[in-house]
């Protein structure tokens, strides 16, 4: 049947008078959202963080459109005190700050200032590394984690006072240092690639990074409320929320990591940024970028690469740790996810693009761990009140497939053992087939799973643990483990890849065999680094040689080096995708005054059998010009005063701290044990008077 023109015109005016109605009849428009039972699930889900972590303080934002519709704070900023934690409390957002410095290149971008896949040395000519393929780096690379870095220099990265030459200590470093993969090969976690975003904008426009990012997005933005502390003034007490690790107190922090981890916020000065990127990169009258720069930060940088066992969890954009959020995901929803963490804080961001929801959770060191839970929690709730979703999903359950018995050839496939970042871990089975995996500390192995069988679906999975799974994969010539668990708000399974397989290697080289066991004490560490202080922070660097893995040595920290291939370098080997590959180092050999020192990234370590001993009676010590801490033996028993120092730090045999302090002072030394150390710092060329009084 046709329809004729006129008669579709009448319809349409019929259907306008209808929808118009009565001349002052109440509007049809339906009543704002208020997310009356999202606060009140939310306020609960928060009470109970605290609960179960011990968190001091915890603050959220909940973002619709373009409003936040609720901000609160619970606890207590300060603990001394009892002062409450306010909307207005500022909270380090960790690796958040990727997205303001991704926002940094976008904006460039579309100025014409630079190119994403131009080489990073277009831009900085004098950049520099090893190995002869960083001039494939190109500027997307810096924020797509897959510029090959080692990872992380975390040499005056977190500490309590402020510190504005971190960006020009990572680019020397670089300068010294090979590529763990060329680039582009892969996507792995890496700071490091932010942190030339800094050297990178100032190159382009002139300003310091943290004047850009005021000037161009923070202030355009309305973030009235975040910045970069420069100056021990910017965190006043009662402005930022304090943070406890193991008792002590760790805040103020200066994170001097701008671009990878280092602005200060509050859940709603960050909603606004959320805002910003699910309108299509404006905000009210503000253009900050175009659509289709935030579409291409939303677009996953991983497809093509190498990722044997591609996740949800780990999909990167640029600047985003996934653009696949796993817990949206699970009730297919789109969600674009950033976390970060310091020493005294975490940050979840939530990004719902296609629904215009955003959740911001801040917290301090000890709430980290439920505050993706919460943060996912929310957003349920609030798309079940938008009608989005019917019901809150239920727990994932458990894995209850039939078991089936390994052969004996896939059974020595998967023993072994395997390596990753901070990770050493053992792979063996029982003679009723299940799997058991130790974990290694100090060359110490501690049990951590057993009695894991093999099910139908190719994963090892416990009875007593049905949602831990395990399982072996191979890609490009390598073999992995990696684990299936639930994760977030608990609704859902993540996998990622664990670890790496150790094969054997030629033995170590002689040279190296020589150094394994040997104790070298950190020679450049500065006294406000946070990492550094308190009595459980240990200044000792020993390489661990463990009889079962002949080529390799090992840190403190249990991170793998291949000793067999030259004298003068122990090798990082390890291209592990996603997380679990990153903060890999190469661990150098540097001449210095007739002694061989270590170095890895730029954290330089001197022989401990070296250090002078202290005569009795008066001394002086002369920091050199480099700035780096002076070390001394002491005796056992004894008592020692020191004048002229910036800071000192006395440790026993077994290096416990047991007496510090600023400038003068004076202890008495443990009276146990083979010898005392003396940990000196100062200005460069500065003068430290010692008078060491025997019993």
């Amino acid at each position: 049947m046709k329809v004729t023109s006129r008669f579709l015109i009448v319809c349409f005016l019929l259907l306008a008078f209808l929808l118009a109605g009565c001349s002052g009849s109440p509007s049809s428009s339906p009543a704002p959202l208020t997310y009356s039972a999202t606060i009140a699930e939310g306020r609960a889900a928060l009470q109970k963080a605290l609960e179960e972590t011990g968190a001091a303080s915890m603050s959220v934002a909940l973002v619709d459109g373009d409003q936040v519709v609720w901000s609160e704070a619970f606890g207590v900023a300060e603990k001394s005190t009892g002062q409450a934690a306010s909307t207005d409390t500022l909270y380090c957002i960790g690796s958040v700050s990727k997205m303001l410095a991704t926002v940094s290149v976008m904006k460039l971008a579309e100025q014409g200032k630079v190119k994403l896949d131009d080489p990073l040395v277009k831009y900085l000519p004098d950049f520099r590394m090893l190995s002869p393929e960083y001039r494939d780096i190109t500027v997307r690379m810096l924020i797509n984690h897959s510029s090959g870095f080692g990872g992380s220099d975390y040499r005056n990265a977190f500490l309590s006072a402020p510190y504005s030459g971190y960006g020009e200590q990572v680019q020397a470093a670089l300068k010294e240092e090979r590529l763990k993969f060329d680039p582009g090969y892969l996507n792995v976690y890496c700071n490091d690639g932010f942190t030339m975003v800094e050297i990178l904008v100032k190159a382009l426009t002139g300003q310091s990074y943290p004047d850009f990012v005021r000037q161009e997005i923070l202030i355009p933005l309305g973030m009235s409320h975040s910045l970069y502390p420069q100056k021990l003034e910017d965190l006043l007490p009662g402005t930022y929320a304090e943070s406890y690790a193991d008792g002590q107190l760790v805040t103020p922090e200066f994170v001097s990591v701008y671009a990878s981890g280092g602005l200060y916020s509050t859940p709603s000065d960050m909603g606004r940024l959320a805002m910003m990127l699910m309108n299509g990169g404006s905000l009210g009258a503000t253009r900050m970028l175009s659509p289709a720069s935030v579409a291409e930060m939303g677009t996953d940088q991983t497809i093509g690469t190498f990722n044997p066992l591609p996740t949800d969890l780990v999909r990167y954009g640029l600047g985003w740790d996934t653009v696949t959020q796993p817990g949206m995901m699970a009730v297919g929803i789109e969600g674009w996810q950033k976390s970060g963490g310091t020493s005294a804080y975490h940050t979840e961001f939530l990004v719902l693009p296609k629904e215009h929801l955003a959740a911001v959770v801040l917290t301090d060191g000890s709430g980290g761990a439920k505050a993706l839970s919460v943060a996912e929690q929310i957003l349920l709730r609030a798309l079940i009140e938008r009608g989005k979703l019917s019901a809150m999903p239920a727990p994932q359950p458990p894995m209850t497939l039939a078991e089936v018995t390994p052969s004996e050839t896939d059974q020595e496939a998967i023993s072994g053992l395997y390596a990753a970042n901070l990770k050493l871990c053992r792979v063996s089975f029982a003679p009723d087939h299940s799997l058991t995996i130790e974990s290694a500390s100090c060359g110490v192995w501690n049990r951590k799973v057993k009695n894991f069988k093999l099910r139908a679906d190719g994963w090892y999975t416990s009875d007593e643990n049905p949602t831990l799974s395990y399982t072996p994969v191979i890609g490009d010539g390598r073999r992995y483990l990696a684990a299936r668990t639930t994760y977030g708000y608990g609704h859902y399974l993540i996998t990622v890849l664990l670890a790496e397989k150790l094969f054997a290697k030629p033995q170590m080289t002689p040279a190296w065999q020589e150094r394994a066991g040997k104790t070298y004490l950190n020679a450049n560490v500065s006294m406000y680094d946070r990492t550094m202080m308190g009595s459980s922070a240990d200044p000792r660097f020993t390489l661990i040689a463990m009889p079962d893995l002949p080529g390799y040595l090992f840190t403190p920290s249990m991170d793998v080096v291949d000793a067999s291939v030259d004298d003068v370098l122990a090798r990082m080997f390890l291209l592990i995708p996603q997380d679990s590959g990153r903060d890999l180092n190469d661990i150098a050999v540097v001449a210095r005054g007739g002694e061989e020192w270590l170095r890895q990234g730029s954290t330089l370590f001197r022989p401990l059998a070296s250090v002078p001993t202290l005569a009795a009676g008066s001394s002086t010590v002369t920091i050199g010009s480099e700035g780096f801490n002076e070390w001394r033996t002491l005796p056992a028993t004894s008592s020692v005063s020191i004048d002229g120092a910036s800071e000192w730090r006395l440790y026993d045999a077994d290096f416990k701290q047991i007496a510090s302090g600023p400038g003068s002072g004076s202890a008495v030394l443990p009276g146990s044990g083979t010898a005392a150390y003396l940990m000196l710092f100062g200005s460069p060329g500065a003068t430290i008077s010692l008078n060491l009084a025997l019993e």
